[in-house]
């Protein structure tokens, strides 16, 4: 009987391994299956922005609630980063593209294969633009997508959901230097938006500052 169990754990413990082992692969290197690449591609990307993931409120049900405290890095460093690793993604992905299994599929899966491959080419295509956007504007930014988030998305049902609530809003001020800097980085090459979309941005932030203050002087006090 203990050489039944004894080999019960070795090839449990083998299994385990092996499911590492896979698990580790399907990361770190060419996934076996593209659909596992699709995942990894999610997964990566999902993990890196925890807006993302406050948006989408999937892991709360698992009792994760840690990203709620947090906003995405918006680093040039991290962006760097990111854009090295979305040319890994793409060559990848057309490798799949030879594979003799891939060349025989249609219908969703070759859909699939095509969305992805047109919106990881476009980007990798348009490096020398990289910089050629404006991270703030009067459509997007995060002088009008960081607010609405806390307001609208940002759920504070119990203790924990406060303290993330308030630790978040303390992440305010090293969003906006990166953002800035991004925008100094744009301004040294000359990218300069048109005056009129800074004067909607301007307008915007007058709008949110004045609707704080009405709010903070209407308030009903602790004691009515």
């Amino acid at each position: 009987m203990k050489r039944v169990f004894k080999w019960f754990g070795l090839g449990l413990l083998t299994l385990i391994l092996l499911a590492l082992a896979l698990a580790a692969h399907t990361w770190f290197a060419k996934p076996l299956s593209i659909n596992w690449f699709y995942g990894r591609v999610f997964m990566q990307y999902a993990l890196e922005s925890p807006e993302l993931l406050t948006q989408l409120r999937v892991v709360e049900q698992f009792g994760l609630k840690g990203h709620n405290a947090k906003l995405d890095d918006r680093s040039q460093a991290l962006d760097d980063a990111k854009f090295a690793r979305l040319k890994d993604d793409y060559a990848t992905l057309t490798s799949y593209n030879d594979d003799e299994a891939m060349t025989k599929r249609g219908g969703q899966d070759r859909i699939s294969y095509e969305i992805l491959s047109h919106f990881l080419g476009d980007q990798v295509k348009g490096e020398p633009w990289r910089l050629h956007n404006h991270p703030v504007n009067q459509l997007f930014g995060v002088q009008s997508d960081l607010p609405n988030m806390m307001a609208q998305l940002q759920q504070v049902n119990d203790a924990t959901d406060a303290q993330h609530y308030i630790a978040r809003l303390s992440e305010f001020p090293r969003v906006m230097d990166q953002v800035i800097d991004s925008v100094k980085r744009r301004e040294a090459k000359n990218i300069i938006p048109p005056k009129f979309t800074i004067e909607k941005v301007v307008d915007q932030i007058k709008g949110f500052i004045d609707l704080g203050t009405c709010l903070l002087y209407t308030s009903p006090s602790p004691r009515d």
